[in-house]
């Protein structure tokens, strides 16, 4: 089901924030790298602005699934980006 990008927040059990479009799971819309090729960066460039510049603890990265596995201690953290990513998706009109 194609839509344009928007991701969602949410708190797992154990207090840390997470957010992804999950609008199409076994689609491709839940990919972690989706944002970094709609941003145009380089896969390594867009970890470290979640790291960075978003403050994401990168927690592992599982190879057999392609899963990269982030998350924020603070909601704050997590939503500042979700707003952000979501405008730029919008801005864009990004269809996954």
């Amino acid at each position: 089901m194609a839509h344009v990008y928007k991701v969602d927040e949410w708190q797992s059990p154990t207090g840390k924030w997470h957010c992804n479009d999950v609008k199409d799971l076994a689609g491709v819309s839940g990919k972690w790298w989706i944002p970094a090729r709609m941003l145009g960066m380089s896969l390594t460039d867009y970890i470290l602005l979640l790291k960075d510049e978003f403050k994401a603890d990168i927690e592992s990265y599982y190879e057999p699934t392609d899963a990269l596995l982030f998350s924020w201690k603070k909601q704050t953290d997590c939503h500042r980006y979700v707003l952000w990513i979501n405008a730029v998706a919008r801005k864009a009109n990004y269809i996954v």
